[in-house]
């Protein structure tokens, strides 16, 4: 049985709406309400890899 690989197209479906909207606000070049987003998120689960990846790269783009 194989998998269907997901379209590039479509985004990931984290099923968290915080997630979502940090995700949407770093797409959108809105980094300081994407970190808040996505450290809001770290809080409550600390190993929420996508979070984790949100929040660095708005860090880093932060300078």
């Amino acid at each position: 049985m194989s998998k269907r690989s997901p379209s590039n197209t479509e985004p990931p479906s984290p099923g968290n709406p915080t997630l979502e909207k940090a995700i949407l606000a770093f797409r959108m070049q809105r980094l300081d309400e994407a970190e808040r987003l996505a450290s809001d998120v770290l809080k409550s689960n600390r190993g929420n890899v996508v979070a984790a990846d949100v929040l660095g790269r708005a860090l880093l783009m932060q300078g």
